[in-house]
């Protein structure tokens, strides 16, 4: 949030609180703040504009419930600003493009009109970005519906409705096909209930599509996207995701739908693996395909559209059996040549510098990361099997990766293995890969992988010369035993040992991804290794029969950092506390000198 932002938002607060104590009379006091003072009218607009973005308003989650977000809703901040100071109500109703960007119907149901006629004179010939739940029992709502797109269709930026008790699109909707939007960016129209021979049980039919994207997704949510399919504005959109269509229908529109610049493809229905396209589909401008569906589809959609050649690929591929793998040897390596072909494109015009591979019984991953501040697309490539997983599938999509790129630009990895026999399976490609990267700095492991970074570096293999911090994430640390993390750690404690031995010792030793605080095992440490140790805890302690004793760590020698490149943990998660560096390097006895801490 910028400083204009958070004093701005200080004194509506201030205001509010003093409008309230006054009951419903509304006082516009002058702001005393010498800063605000001297702002212009151009500069106060803006900052009431970054107060009042119109953020996508309900969001669909895997399990197809809707919520609202808890924050202010943009029509009351609005209010609430026009009436702080008379300057800002002046300021605030000669902005028509703020008054049009936060109508919300969850606001203005009003048994009146009086609210809002007003709000609606307010936005002047303004584009206007609607939100908020309709709902259909209610005359005003429901009128007030009808009314924003027959007389102002042509002026909607932005809707984002939800229908509550409606089971079907009412005619209004169904007209809106035949008419150009030319504003229109972000369409979004949710129902509660669906008519069961409409979609299969549990699921919704949806299509999301908007014009020009502008920093979002542009989207329309709607149990009947079928008969939309030749809606005079889809040539214009730019963003499009559906789901839970036929994919004899999913062509057809690609084919009219020239101008993509995104395109997400969730389930389909009625699966037809003879439906493919007489011709390619040339998409120019497709920077981001996103695809999550059973693999002979996400062959078909990648062997028929021809995307921009800095197009980010996010593939995600279900039902992947091994019976399967020997009667699709072809559409493998076909599926591997195009993932190649991804791949070079996206290591080719990006400096990748964060890599993650995950692997377990049930799942396979491998994306890459650019950070928590960044808005860029990811290269992600997953499979989830309806049985144990192949290995050649794995194996394949590794191999697209270490093939097809240099890594020498990865400096953070992250390894999350899981016991598995394919773990022993992909020994010559994990090699492979480890190998490549030469430039990795930081290292974050599960369990599973710091055993096999340990029987890599007892096999002599020279990995990760460049290697200075290990981060440890422990999965599910209440569920293990005192036993089992106690052999987790020394797990740990044999990896930092053979790296010693190696003359590539790790520097730092990262645990805040650990519970270490409450399981009370640190204790146990070998205080000959040379490492420094970031945690959450602010002492060493030892559980015995009395509790928790911080004079018992038995000089474990668990140091906390302060000052230590705090930039290069920033992918994996923020410190929690001030770090202070101490080396393990001498011995203390606490029972003799019980004022002697290593902190």
């Amino acid at each position: 949030m910028t400083w204009w932002k958070m004093k701005t938002h200080m004194i509506l607060c201030g205001t509010l609180a003093k409008a309230q104590s006054m009951g419903e009379h509304i006082v516009l006091f002058e702001i005393q703040d010498p800063l605000f003072s001297k702002l212009d009218d151009t500069l106060l607009t803006s900052i009431f504009m970054i107060n009042t973005d119109h953020k996508t308003r309900f969001v669909v989650t895997p399990n197809f419930r809707i919520y609202d977000p808890k924050e202010e809703l943009p029509l009351t901040i609005a209010r609430r600003t026009s009436q702080v100071c008379r300057r800002w109500r002046k300021v605030m109703l000669q902005s028509p493009i703020i008054w049009g960007s936060v109508i919300d119907f969850d606001l203005l149901r009003q048994r009146k009109d009086f609210w809002r006629k007003e709000v609606l004179r307010r936005t002047g010939s303004a584009l206007l970005c609607i939100s908020g739940c309709v709902n259909w029992l209610e005359m005003r709502s429901r009128s007030f519906f009808r009314f924003l797109l027959v007389e102002h269709w042509e002026r909607i930026r932005k809707l984002d409705v939800e229908l509550k008790t409606f089971s079907e699109s009412p005619s209004i909707i169904e007209s809106l096909k035949e008419r150009p939007a030319p504003n229109l960016e972000f369409i979004m129209i949710c129902t509660r209930r669906l008519a069961e021979s409409q979609l299969p049980v549990n699921y919704r039919q949806k299509i999301y599509a908007g014009r020009k994207p502008e920093g979002g997704n542009y989207s329309i949510f709607c149990p009947t996207f079928p008969r939309h399919l030749h809606a005079i504005w889809l040539p214009q959109i730019r963003g499009l995701t559906i789901g839970w269509v036929r994919e004899a229908d999913i062509f057809p529109l690609l084919e009219r739908m020239t101008l993509l610049e995104t395109l997400k493809i969730e389930a389909t229905t009625d699966l037809n693996m003879d439906n493919v396209p007489t011709k390619q589909i040339v998409l120019p401008t497709l920077v981001l395909l996103d695809l999550r569906n059973h693999f002979q589809f996400c062959h078909q959609v990648l062997g028929s559209i021809t995307p921009s050649p800095n197009c980010v690929l996010t593939l995600t591929s279900y039902d992947w059996k091994a019976k399967d793998v020997s009667s699709h040897c072809d559409k493998l390596s076909s599926m591997a040549n195009i993932l190649k072909k991804y791949t070079a494109a996206y290591f080719g015009t990006r400096k990748v510098s964060h890599l993650k591979l995950f692997l377990s019984g049930s799942r396979f991953s491998i994306e890459t990361s650019m950070g928590p501040a960044t808005t860029s697309q990811l290269l992600h490539f997953e499979v989830h099997p309806d049985e144990k997983l192949p290995f050649i599938i794995c194996s394949s999509i590794m191999d697209c990766i270490i093939s097809s790129v240099e890594l020498s630009s990865i400096t953070t990895l992250e390894i999350a293995l899981h016991p598995t026999p394919k773990c022993d399976m992909l020994h010559s490609d994990l090699v492979a890969l480890f190998s490549a990267c030469t430039s990795t700095r930081i290292i974050q492991v599960t369990k599973k992988a710091a055993e096999v970074l340990y029987e890599l570096a007892q096999e002599h293999h020279s990995l990760f010369p460049s290697l200075e911090i290990l981060c440890v994430k422990m999965e599910e640390p209440t569920i293990l035993t005192r036993s089992e993390q106690i052999d987790y750690f020394e797990g740990l404690l044999a990896l930092l040992e053979a790296r010693q031995e190696l003359k590539s010792p790790v520097k730092v030793l990262d645990l805040t991804g650990c519970d270490i605080g409450k399981s009370a095992i640190i204790e146990f440490w070998d205080k000959s290794v040379e490492v420094n140790v970031r945690r959450r805890e602010e002492l060493c302690v030892l559980m015995n029969g009395h509790g928790y004793s911080p004079e018992h760590c038995h000089s474990c020698g668990i140091a906390q950092i302060l000052d230590m490149d705090i930039a290069s943990f920033k992918g994996l998660g923020e410190p929690s506390v001030v770090f202070q560096i101490v080396p393990l390097l001498m011995h203390f006895s606490l029972v003799e000198q019980k004022n002697i801490h290593i902190l």
